[in-house]
């Protein structure tokens, strides 16, 4: 595992998350712990270029960069059917790892466009071109005319927080211009019956969003619950919910071992993205 010393120092240059005045603590040593979890960057990025097994991903010009929020929601994400929406795409990452895993059809919408220029050039680039489209649209005023089997969204979780950067990367973060509930909303609209809605949060937002899903008729399937070690307390959750009335499962993936080197569980479940 590379020294935090060092790789603060890579994270300065490539993230430039250094306001202290700006972030809380808690919310950057929650940054921190989870850009540990990702490759050492010396092996897997070249500039601003992160490569996965089948497929690199540039987010030169995203708000957000590529981090382990969506590889975890690229893996762990339950696909049904032959379509999906990936929500707030920004570099594409979730939409390509959805058609590495076998989904034909992935349209992925932002509202930035800078993110959409990038995504789709990252999927110009992929094995899978015929099968990914990135558009600008809203998903609260999306009306594609169809509906997807599959929805994922890494949505934005900071609600009435100072965000530090551009406004776009402030959009990416804070949920005041992305509500749940509008995103809940337009996901009812969208999702196909008995198809599957998937999204990562910060685990203390999980307990509400499973609330408001369900004053909308959306029911939890899955629940796995984030940690980084075994004695941290969770830090993430990614939620599956369908309308479908079933009973859910919850289950906990550990992403470290007390050494910190990665879980077993955590290379398994990543195997075939990780280079």
């Amino acid at each position: 595992m590379v020294r935090i010393s060092s790789l603060c120092a890579n994270r300065k240059k490539q993230r430039k998350i250094t306001n202290f005045s700006v972030f809380g603590f808690n919310e950057m040593l929650l940054i921190l712990c989870f850009s540990l979890i990702l490759p050492y960057e010396s092996d897997y990025m070249s500039q601003d270029t992160f490569h996965f097994r089948q497929f690199s991903v540039c987010h030169r010009d995203c708000a957000m960069k590529v981090g382990t929020d969506g590889v975890l929601l690229g893996s762990l994400a339950r696909v049904g059917g032959l379509a999906a929406l990936d929500v707030g795409t920004g570099s594409g990452l979730i939409a390509l790892m959805l058609a590495q895993r076998g989904v034909d059809d992935v349209t992925a919408i932002d509202i930035d466009k800078g993110a959409v220029h990038q995504a789709s050039e990252n999927f110009l680039a992929s094995p899978w071109p015929d099968r990914l489209k990135a558009l600008e649209a809203d998903v609260v005023e999306f009306c594609p005319g169809r509906q997807y089997s599959t929805i994922v969204c890494n949505p934005p979780y900071y609600e009435h927080s100072p965000v530090a950067g551009s406004p776009t990367r402030q959009a990416a973060r804070v949920a005041d211009v992305l509500t749940h509930e509008r995103l809940i909303t337009a996901v009812c609209r969208l999702l196909a019956s008995e198809g599957y809605f998937n999204v990562i949060l910060p685990y203390e937002r999980a307990e509400h969003f499973i609330w408001l899903c369900w004053q909308q008729n959306l029911y939890l399937t899955e629940q796995v619950n984030i940690r980084t070690k075994s004695n941290k307390p969770y830090k993430r959750t990614v939620l599956v919910f369908s309308d479908m009335q079933v009973e859910f499962s919850v289950r906990e993936l550990c992403l470290l071992t007390e050494k910190g080197a990665r879980s077993k569980a955590y290379e398994a479940l990543t195997a075939d993205f990780y280079l």
